[in-house]
């Protein structure tokens, strides 16, 4: 262009230098895309998704800093990084800070709840949420009980939205509420109770009735009888079946024993558990045509025909109660009014 037109292209840039030519200039036009930050996004991800795992299989946090965890994130994803305990404990804590402000505030808009988290919207909807999980330190007596549970309740705003404490049946529970519950209310219900033993006058003349008629025909004597009778069998069937809970909950080699007999574990009784007891002899009347054979492989006196058709009859007289008590103690089931 300089050798073929040296006054053309003199004069082409002596006017690109003018203000015309620079409003005419047409600039290259740039497509407006954003820049995503793959790196970044995955990373995050990551992180969020090793803190459910840590917060809901209640792992330890120092769980991040061992080489087969590592090795685990990596082999998912080559790209992805395992942040150290110091970033999880901060992610932690923040996360809990945000999830009880966020359960407080909610806890502001109702009117009353129970102490399992029971909110009871206009709806009638049951929600629930865990107020506290935390270790229990010192002796678990009544007082430092009742001390813990206040202060979970202050920690919500909750105290005065109290109606009801639903809990095991522990003496140490038990005691608690007896000894710091409301006096008024202990003493109404205290009340109640005196009233329904009180006995009519009428009620004692119609116990007090003397039959002799029925003594002489031997009514009487067989109604003792059979009494006495029922203590007996009840006394002699459970205290075998105990005996067999006994030697499968403190001997691994007899759980053993009756695991590879019955195909299945024994279910034992539990004194703080509702229908535990009925639960543990529904399961050993699954196995009724086998009870001779995992007595006798225990050890333990074995149940005559009587005692096993007791236990039958047992079964039937206690399960509405057993059904009843399952739905008193169901999470979504059961509500005042039930």
């Amino acid at each position: 262009m300089q050798r073929k037109h040296p006054a053309a292209l003199q004069s082409y840039t002596e006017y690109m230098k003018t203000a015309e030519a620079k409003a005419k200039r047409v600039k290259q036009t740039c497509l407006p895309f954003p820049v995503i930050n793959t790196t970044s996004h995955l990373q995050s991800k990551t992180e969020r998704l090793i803190l459910n795992f840590v917060v809901q299989t209640m792992q330890p946090l120092s769980i991040v800093d061992d080489e087969a965890f590592k090795k685990l994130v990596t082999g998912l994803n080559s790209e992805a990084k395992v942040m150290c305990r110091q970033t999880l404990t901060k992610m932690v804590s923040t996360e809990y800070q945000s999830r009880f402000s966020a359960l407080k505030k909610t806890l502001a808009e109702v009117d009353w709840m129970c102490a399992t988290a029971d909110i009871w919207p206009p709806d009638i909807e049951r929600k629930s949420a865990i107020l506290a999980l935390q270790r229990f330190q010192g002796v678990h007596s009544n007082d430092k009980i009742a001390e813990m549970l206040c202060k979970i309740f202050e920690s919500f705003d909750v105290s005065n939205k109290i109606v009801n404490v639903i809990t095991d049946n522990g003496s140490n529970f038990v005691k608690a509420f007896k000894v710091y519950s409301i006096d008024a209310a202990i003493q109404r219900v205290e009340d109640d109770g005196n009233e329904m033993e009180q006995e009519s006058d009428e009620d004692k003349d119609i116990r007090e009735v003397d039959f002799p008629e029925l003594e002489d025909t031997g009514i009487t004597k067989g109604r003792e009888k059979a009494k006495t009778q029922f203590k007996k069998l009840l006394r002699d069937s459970f205290s075998k079946c105990h005996a067999v809970w006994n030697k499968v909950g403190r001997s691994v080699k007899s759980s053993e024993l009756v695991r590879n007999l019955l195909g299945k574990n024994l279910i034992r009784p539990v004194a703080t558990r509702w229908n535990s007891t009925f639960d543990a002899v529904t399961r050993l009347l699954e196995f009724r045509d086998k009870l001779d054979a995992m007595f006798e492989v225990l050890g333990v006196t074995k149940l005559n025909p009587l005692e096993v058709e007791f236990l039958v009859e047992y079964k039937m007289a206690v399960a509405p109660v057993a059904w009843a008590l399952d739905k008193l103690q169901a999470e979504n089931e059961c509500y005042l009014g039930h």
